[in-house]
């Protein structure tokens, strides 16, 4: 059970890592505020936010399936 905790937080971090990247390459943010240009560093600052928090809660969910 560890094992799939472990491998489930190194993806997720991968992914999250891999996300963060892509918005500050320009990509991601310029791809999905194509008609909202003048919003593409909030947006961009949101999506970064929201992963961040995505990634603290599956770790968390899972540290706490697994330790019980």
């Amino acid at each position: 059970m560890r094992v799939v905790y472990a491998v489930t937080e190194v993806v997720a971090m991968m992914i999250c890592f891999v996300i963060i990247i892509l918005l500050l390459l320009g990509q991601i943010g310029g791809f999905l505020t194509a008609p909202l240009q003048s919003f593409a560093t909030g947006v961009d600052i949101l999506w970064i936010s929201l992963g961040l928090v995505l990634v603290i809660n599956i770790s968390r969910f899972l540290r706490r399936r697994c330790s019980s």
